[in-house]
């Protein structure tokens, strides 16, 4: 099955045949859809300041074993 939806109109695709959606469903698709992808996103975004923060935390432990030169 394959769902196509542009937010006012959507069909449904199968190996039996094709069935045009109604308007509200495929707005309804059309918002599921971008929902997911904005958590999928929020997910990334954070995934991505773990690392950073990982990142950072291991640079400053590293300079600070670094013994000064005087």
């Amino acid at each position: 099955m394959l769902i196509l939806t542009e937010a006012t109109r959507g069909v449904v695709l199968r190996e039996s045949g094709a069935k045009a959606l109604p308007r509200s469903t495929s707005a309804s698709i059309m918002l599921l859809c971008q929902t997911i992808v904005m958590a999928q996103n929020a997910v990334d975004a954070q995934e991505l300041k773990k690392l950073q923060d990982q990142r950072i935390a291991s640079t400053s432990t590293s300079l600070s074993e670094i013994e000064i030169i005087r």
